[in-house]
């Protein structure tokens, strides 16, 4: 990835990865190593802060229904979203999924700035993996060309977002 990101670079083209840091295996670390590829590769503006908290999302029909490395942390098939739920391995790493995407969904709602929504989630990954305390982002790198809307289709709908459309999701009032 880093010598296809210099490549890019040379060329001029600007990248906007997606990320899926959230496995069922995923630790707190592989979280915290991403962030560190995202400081060591400048990728901060060319990546949405919710790309940070999605989780695998496992659809009817997915091949992964049935692979033995994911088979063991299915829980149930929930047919409102037409999509398999899973457990993590490590309970640590669904609290930090879920602080990073509630931080995420908050900042997008509300707008905020979206280095000020990185400063969050690192702290929290940081609070979370005590050997990784990297501070405020040095070099966020190169501007580069956004969408007018961050959320993607591989990330949850946010509370907001759902209820501006009459679904209820996540929160029960």
């Amino acid at each position: 990835m880093a010598e296809s990101l210099e490549v890019l670079r040379r060329a001029g083209i600007h990248t906007r990865p997606t990320w899926l840091p959230f496995f069922p295996w995923t630790t707190p670390s592989d979280v915290a190593d991403l962030v560190e590829f995202l400081d060591e590769h400048r990728l901060w503006t060319s990546t949405d802060p919710v790309q940070l908290g999605i989780k695998l999302l496992i659809p009817e029909g997915s091949l992964l229904e049935s692979h033995p490395a994911v088979v063991p942390f299915l829980t149930s098939y929930d047919p409102a979203s037409l999509t398999w739920r899973w457990s993590f391995q490590d309970p640590e790493s669904e609290l930090l999924q879920k602080e990073l995407e509630a931080i995420s969904a908050e900042a997008s709602d509300c707008g905020e700035e979206v280095m000020e929504t990185f400063t969050s989630m690192r702290s929290v990954i940081s609070a979370r993996v005590p050997d990784r305390d990297w501070g405020r982002i040095i070099d966020p790198g190169p501007i580069t060309p956004r969408l007018s809307e961050s959320w993607f289709c591989c990330a949850e709908p946010t509370f907001n977002q759902g209820s501006s459309i009459g679904v209820m999701i996540g929160r029960v009032d």
